[in-house]
Formats: structure tokens, sequence, C-alpha cells
């Protein structure tokens, strides 16, 4: 094939097998933040290096990961490694919480039908302003051309310019739906917070190359505009 993009790469052995069958020209892989150690804020690319990671080098220190993630943490490192064992002309593209109106997870279009129909939702008060790295769904898709266009390799940071936050969010919807959230703080609804810690992701790396990213607030009022419809 000229060119791969591989949106399922979990694990090592799955990129390892399906470079016995294939050979490309290109091959760019979707990963994942869960691929760092910790996550920070302005995190940048160069904060892990694939090609150090073995199995043993685990650290169960991993705070904002289950144990059940931990899995999923180990197999995305596993599978940069091999990306970059198959060719170091591989490009990595490191994705945050993925959003839009085609997304799987359904968080946004919960916080429009709770708000548009006066349902209490929970929050915990010190995650409320809580700044993290959000893109929207074919945000990372369009990188991948960019990176074909261009010729890319390498490891890329993929997310929208600016930060999500919970207030950020309620505040728009209230002003698209017309409503007050019926806000009840406490951390009973697991639904409608993000627990992982405070983290952005630096793309300057992406910018220095041309590439222009979205900022979040501007595809995020479309797609609330877009949920909200059916309240209106």
């Amino acid at each position: 094939f000229d060119a791969i993009i591989d949106v399922i790469a979990f694990n090592g052995s799955s990129v390892d097998m399906m470079f016995r069958y294939v050979k490309t020209g290109k091959y760019i892989q979707f990963s994942s933040i869960s691929a760092y150690p910790m996550l920070n804020l302005n995190q940048k690319e160069t904060d892990f290096n694939p090609e150090n990671f073995s199995v043993d080098c685990f650290e169960p220190r991993i705070s904002y990961l289950s144990a059940g993630d931990a899995k999923y943490q180990l197999g995305k490192r596993a599978a940069e490694k091999a990306a970059l064992r198959y060719s170091k002309d591989s490009v990595i593209i490191r994705i945050p919480s993925v959003a839009g109106k085609d997304a799987l997870n359904p968080m946004l279009k919960q916080y429009t039908t709770a708000i548009a129909l006066g349902k209490e939702i929970y929050l915990d008060k010190s995650k409320y302003e809580r700044k993290f790295a959000i893109t929207e769904t074919s945000e990372p898709g369009r990188f991948a051309v960019f990176a074909l266009d261009n010729n890319l390799s390498g490891i890329y940071n993929v997310a929208s310019d600016g930060y999500f936050t919970n207030e950020l969010l309620i505040r728009l919807l209230e002003n698209i739906l017309g409503k007050k959230a019926n806000i009840v703080w406490g951390d009973l609804n697991e639904c409608f917070h993000v627990d992982f810690p405070e983290h952005t992701l630096d793309t300057e790396k992406s910018k220095k190359l041309g590439y222009k990213f979205e900022r979040v607030e501007e595809w995020l009022i479309k797609v609330l505009e877009y949920f909200a419809r059916e309240y209106k």
C-alpha cells in the first residue's frame, strides 16, 4: 500500500502481525495520551519515548488509570514501539479525549439533555474548572492527511487549541438552551465529570510545520447546537 492509517493499534503484537502480511510506504498510527506516564499541563511529545519502553519498566504509580486502563496504556506504548520498529519514518498521532456529533463518548449529549430537561447534574466542585485536552472527531483524520501530504515522520500531539472544562461546557449550554443548569455539588454521578488529572497538550511541533488546529470553542458550540435542536 502507499499508506496505512491504523486506528485499531491496541498492542504491539497486532502491529507486528499486520506487517507480516502487508507492506506500505508510510505507516500512520492513532495512539493515545494514555501512553504518557503521567498527565500534566503542556505535555510534550518527548515526555515518552516508545523506543525505550519495555513491559518490565511499567510503574504501577499511574494514578489516573484504573487497573483495566493500565493494560490499555501498556498496549498503546507497545504499539508505538512496534510502529517505530517497523519504520523510523512512521507517524504516531497521540490523541486526547474525543468529542463530537458522532463520538462514542456520549458526554456532550448527556449534558445537553440534562440541562434541557432540568435534570440534576452532580459535579465535583474541585474538578469544575479543571483543564484537559480534547479533540473533535475529525481532527485526527485531517492531521493524518496533512502528515501524508507533507511526508512527515515522528510523534505528534493532536488536540484542539485551548482546553476543555466542565465550566465551559455548562456555560455554553446555558447560553444555547436559555436555561440554567441544575447543578448539585458532589461526586455522585460519574457520567457528569471527567476524572483525568488536569492536563493540556503542547501542539507547537505540528503548528511549526503549518498545521492549524481548530479552537475548542469553535467546534464545541456547533456540536452543542446540533444536540440542542431536539429541545428547541
